[in-house]
This record gives structure tokens, C-alpha cells and sequence, in this order.
């Protein structure tokens, strides 16, 4: 499993709060360089008071200028299992989400997209904190926040993973398949030598015979 992109936590220096009633979903453009598996994805999350209920993170095709006003656009391309935000604490932490069977897509070479988080429970009083950086932010995509629909807001950027498998497996086949090399050489000079036992055979019994008549 290899990182496609991401931002370390160590940029973070703010919090975007997401609960039912004011944004319920908060997100990262990112450039996926090499075709690969969407396998899971990393936000830095803490909890306000006591939410309950379930959070997912998304994956979206991505619409605007990449790094300047990036938004998702149309329906999730995939979207994670079920993540149960009343087992967060009040400390800072890399949250993990998984994307398994359907939601293992293939990601195109060379093609931005937007990872998100979401959460449409809680209230002011409990919530999910999400981890952005909103004094120097340095990520090359940019952030974008769901009030009713998705909007662009830089200069901020979030503090994300996401994961894949990148396929390695055309490089490593050809070299083990090639056989004729190996197998040509090693026969052949064992062969000859041992094989031609006439000489050894003829001198051995034309002296000895002879003789004796």
C-alpha cells in the first residue's frame, strides 16, 4: 500500500468544525500521479463534547482549478465504511477509513481528485474537529467546505492520507518466464562427453583378445 498524496499533521494549526447545522463535510484536492486502487484514506479528527452516529469519507471527480477553487462534483465515486465517531477523544488523532469491495476503485494516472470527510450528526455542542492548516498552507490542491453544496475556501488546506495499491506486476514477469538461456547451455556440454563411450570400449578388447587365440 503506497501513500498517493498527502499533508502532515505537523501543518496543522486550526480546527473546521463539522456537525449537522453548520458545514457537514470537509475536503482536500489531491493529484493521484500513478494508476493505482483506492485502498483508504487518513483525517486528523478530535471530538467536542459527545457526538454520536457515523462519519464516511468520500472520494469525488474534481471540478475548477486545481489549487486555486477545487470542489467535488457529481455523486461519490466511492465512498469508505462506516466510521463511529463516539470512539474519537479530545486528543488529536490520525483516524483511519477504509474503502473496501465496490469502493476499491481504479484511480486514473495524472488525475486530480477530492478526498472528504463528512458528517451530518451532531450539533454545536458536540462535534467532529477536523485538522486544517489555515496560516501558511503548503499542499499543491486546495480546501472546500459543504454548506448546502460544495465551495472552494483558500487559502486553507487540510490534513489528509489517502492510500493505494499501485500494480507492479508487468516489470517482474518478463525476466522470470525467459528460460531458453538457462537451459540451452547446461545440457548440451554435460551431454557430449559423456556419451561417447566407443572409444573407451574398442582398445580395451582388441589387445586383450588377440593375444590369448
Amino acid at each position: 500500500m503506497a501513500v498517493i498524496d498527502s499533508y502532515s499533521e505537523a501543518n496543522r494549526d486550526d480546527t473546521e468544525g463539522v456537525y449537522n447545522g453548520l458545514k457537514t463535510g470537509v475536503g482536500q484536492s489531491f493529484t493521484n500521479t500513478n494508476a493505482a486502487v483506492l485502498t483508504s484514506c487518513k483525517f486528523y479528527l478530535w471530538k467536542n463534547g459527545s457526538p454520536t452516529g457515523n462519519a464516511v469519507a468520500k472520494l469525488y471527480a474534481h471540478s475548477g482549478t486545481y489549487g486555486t477553487d477545487s470542489i467535488p462534483t457529481g455523486a461519490a465515486l466511492a465512498t469508505s465504511d462506516n466510521f463511529d465517531v463516539s470512539t474519537l477523544t479530545a486528543a488529536w488523532t490520525l483516524i483511519t477509513f477504509t474503502f473496501s469491495g465496490a469502493n476499491q476503485i481504479n484511480l486514473a494516472a495524472s488525475t486530480y481528485y477530492v478526498i472528504t470527510f463528512e458528517y451530518t450528526g451532531g450539533d454545536v455542542s458536540n462535534n467532529i474537529g477536523v485538522g486544517i492548516d489555515a496560516s501558511s498552507p503548503s499542499h499543491s490542491g486546495n480546501y472546500s467546505r459543504y454548506i448546502s453544496s460544495w465551495s472552494a475556501y483558500n487559502p486553507e488546506d487540510v490534513i489528509f492520507y489517502v492510500y493505494g495499491a499501485v500494480s507492479s506486476a508487468s516489470p517482474s514477469v518478463s525476466p522470470s518466464v525467459s528460460l531458453s538461456p538457462s537451459i540451452s547451455p547446461s545440457i548440451s556440454p554435460s551431454l557430449s562427453p559423456s556419451v561417447s563411450i566407443s572409444p573407451s570400449v574398442s582398445p580395451s578388447r582388441s589387445p586383450s583378445i588377440s593375444p590369448s587365440w
